[in-house]
């Protein structure tokens, strides 16, 4: 290859990208943690008001919340306390996890509680639970 007066012959660094550091992971893991918990207010807030006191169709309850909506089946169809402590729990642990997965590049981990979520879901609207339609 002929070579420009004061070109230099670009080479190509030809590397295997590192994962990164765990101090980084855990601290995506955290901030997903975090972020997690600022939305599980205002979700509960919508799943609470679409139940209407009891005569609502629980829509968002179901959409938001399935797995804690399909806990109701182990405590005789009724929103019982450990519905309560999986709702609360959902949306940190979902952060947690998707920002694990993100910071780490593992991709499994996003698609698992996806997979998860949209079973989940697509139970609560198969008429599993249907006390709550």
């Amino acid at each position: 290859m002929e070579q420009r007066h004061g070109a230099k012959e670009d080479t190509i660094n030809y590397h295997t990208p590192q994962p990164p550091p765990p101090h980084d992971i855990n601290w995506a893991a955290a901030l997903g943690g975090v972020l997690g918990t600022a939305v599980t207010l205002p979700a509960l807030f919508l799943a609470i008001r679409s139940t209407g006191a009891g005569h609502g169709n629980y829509g968002y309850a179901r959409a938001l919340f399935p797995v804690p909506m399909l806990l109701t089946l182990l405590t005789d169809n009724s929103i019982a306390i450990p519905s309560i402590i999986a709702a609360f729990a959902q949306f940190p642990i979902y952060g947690a996890v998707l920002g694990r997965g993100l910071a780490s590049r593992n991709w499994r981990l996003l698609l698992i509680i996806f997979l998860i979520h949209f079973a989940a879901l697509w139970l609560c609207f198969a008429g599993v639970i249907s006390n709550f339609s």
